[in-house]
């Protein structure tokens, strides 16, 4: 039988491999993948996460054997892994299976005739931050007086890690060493309660007030340290900023050396840095904090909530209607998140990698949702889906124009292009394509048409779906669906 989309065949691991450089060292018959292209084998290299339920792609580093077409190495770069059944066999699974592109002018003719093969651990992957961690910085002694404050050298401060950062005072009487924890404020903390505020800008620690209460009373919001007692804080790190969010490739210089480690760089682009929030920014955003108060009820709240998730950049909540709809619509009682994550450079055609939602991503996203949701729901967060639409045009220059001029406005209108098809910066707004807003071909005529120099648009065709699998848009309108946007793949400008 020929080979067909979704064939695949198996590796069963035994231990787990999840964030690991594997090396699959392969013995395979000459020309056992006669048919493709070497270069873009139509094979997609997957392992098996349990908790998505879910098989969750991997990067491929390098294929020596050009899809299966020689004897060589392929290496991968795998994400986590779960422990899964399949045939009576439980394993760690790895799997490599053929996409649509199988169906096309370049899939297999025949199966590959894999003869042997090894697995060599080549690496592993870890998580980088843009910090600097400052250990046991000492703040001084307690006046023994409530809401005392106390000052970090650095700024501005990431976000702590409760388990690690932590205030220590160190009594003058017995040395005995409290520990104190931190709250975002102060409104369920009691007299006994040993809390503290932080302020990430400006690095000011707070200890909790006394307050003067209706009948009198003084009540205390938060213990207070024994004066003379020796402040220090555990441990923070602080730095980060948009200036973390490098491209890829850009990390290739060890601070220190670390045994058996030959060498690292960052495959995909830094992301997630954002500098410091500005008074304007700040006025803008406070109603809907106001409204929100940490609770997911709206479609607005589970979307505004799900962008305070580091990696998020845009979301879309799409929750089940009064009326009874499709199948793929939510069920009563579902509520459905889409996420945009950031991509390291938002310019020029992004890459499927690019918009991928990890499944860490995803995880973190429904964890920090799942603890404001109401009772009774259920809750799904997805990727949404990318239109990816491709422009050709023919543009016509005004007669006598500069014959250098050509180039120029070929690029300009390539990058309006790519600027306007963009989930991050396109649309109407410039603040990313609205999930669900339909793309006229009227507006594509309009924005080439406003570039510098275009007299007039000769010739327009826009297609959908990658370059090597498009299909040319009849219709004077794309109907996009609730829970996609519009995404560039590649432009061509003639002038």
């Amino acid at each position: 039988l020929s080979p067909a989309p979704t064939d695949a065949f198996y590796i069963a691991l035994e231990s787990d491999h999840s964030l690991h450089v594997l090396a699959l060292v392969l013995e395979c018959e000459l020309a056992g993948g006669a048919g493709i292209n070497p270069d873009a084998p139509p094979l997609e290299w997957q392992v098996w996460q349990a908790g998505a339920v879910r098989w969750a792609v991997c990067e491929v580093e390098y294929d020596g054997t050009g899809g299966f077409n020689r004897s060589g190495e392929i290496v991968l770069r795998l994400p986590a892994m779960a422990e899964g059944v399949f045939q009576e066999q439980t394993a760690f699974w790895l799997r490599c299976r053929l996409t649509e592109a199988q169906t096309g002018p370049n899939g297999y003719r025949i199966s590959p005739n894999i003869e042997s093969l090894r697995a060599e651990a080549r690496g592993g992957t870890v998580a980088a931050r843009h910090a600097i961690t400052v250990l046991n910085e000492t703040l001084g002694r307690s006046e023994g007086a409530p809401g005392e404050t106390f000052q970090l050298t650095h700024t501005p401060l990431l976000a702590r890690d409760p388990h690690r950062d932590y205030l220590t005072a160190e009594r003058p009487d017995n040395g005995e060493i409290e520990i104190w924890r931190e709250v975002a404020d102060f409104a369920a903390s009691g007299p006994a309660d040993r809390h503290f505020t932080l302020d990430s800008g400006d690095g000011t620690l707070t200890l909790g007030p006394s307050l003067i209460q209706p009948d009198g009373t003084v009540y205390a919001f938060g213990a207070v340290p024994i004066k003379a007692s020796l402040l220090r804080f555990s441990r923070y790190q602080w730095g980060g900023g948009v200036t973390g969010n490098v491209q890829a490739e850009m990390l290739a210089v060890m601070k220190s050396s670390i045994p058996y480690v030959a060498r690292v760089v960052n495959h995909r682009p830094a992301s997630g840095g954002r500098d410091a929030q500005t008074l304007e920014d700040a006025v803008l955003r406070a109603p809907q904090m106001l409204r929100t108060r940490t609770r997911a009820v709206t479609a607005d709240d589970y979307e505004y909530l799900a962008c305070q998730v580091p990696g998020v950049a845009r979301a879309c909540c799409i929750a089940p209607g009064a009326q009874p709809g499709t199948p793929s619509d939510p069920k009563p009682g579902q509520v459905v998140v889409f996420a945009v994550p950031q991509a390291g450079a938002e310019q020029g055609r992004l890459t499927p990698e690019a918009l991928n939602l990890s499944a860490e991503l995803r995880e973190r996203v429904l964890a920090y949702l799942e603890d404001r949701r109401p009772l009774g729901s259920t809750l799904d967060v997805r990727a949404p889906q990318y239109l990816r639409v491709s422009v050709e045009a023919r543009l016509r220059l005004p007669e006598r124009s500069d014959p250098g001029s050509g180039a120029q406005v070929q690029v300009q209108a390539e990058t309006a292009l790519y600027r306007y098809l963009n989930p991050f910066t396109g649309g109407p707004q410039e603040n990313g394509w609205p999930f669900g807003r339909d793309l006229h071909v009227s507006e594509i005529y309009a924005l080439l048409q406003r570039q510098t120099g275009v007299e007039f648009v000769e010739e327009l065709q826009l297609f959908l779906g990658a370059d090597t699998n498009r299909t040319p848009i009849l219709t004077p309108r794309l109907n996009v669906p609730p829970n996609a946007v519009v995404c560039s793949d590649v432009h061509r400008i003639r002038v």
